[in-house]
């Protein structure tokens, strides 16, 4: 028996912010409409500068279907995963394709979101 070992990922202050903001905007799972243990899943992976801090990218799932649900869930799952979506919410997929087709900087991406939750931070992202 085996184990995979789990990745940690570093969060900026900035991805904790849209992770909290939009399981405000948004408190209960998409899925199944559950309003505990939420996750928030970015539809668009983080890697993706343009939309990772996109609200519309931000799907809310609880810890079943964001991880663990052998039948759906975004990470065991993601083709069913990106069809429910796709089918649910056109309009969101559309616009996060659509922005994801554009080169963003960090730094710029971080202006539009704080644009978009009504802040005026301009601080510079730390290189690590």
């Amino acid at each position: 028996m085996g184990y995979s070992k789990i990745k940690k990922i570093k969060l900026s202050k900035y991805d904790k912010q849209w992770s909290k903001t939009a399981r405000e905007k948004t408190p209960y799972c998409e899925y199944c409409r559950i309003t505990e243990g939420l996750n928030a899943h970015h539809f668009k992976g983080r890697s993706c500068k343009a939309t990772r801090l996109m609200m519309e990218n931000a799907v809310i799932l609880c810890t079943s279907h964001h991880v663990f649900n052998h039948e759906f869930s975004a990470h065991k799952t993601p083709e069913r995963f990106e069809r429910w979506f796709k089918k649910t919410f056109p309009d969101r997929h559309r616009a996060i394709i659509k922005k994801a087709q554009n080169m963003m900087s960090e730094r710029e991406a971080i202006k539009e979101f704080n644009e978009q939750i009504g802040t005026k931070e301009t601080e510079t992202p730390q290189r690590v």
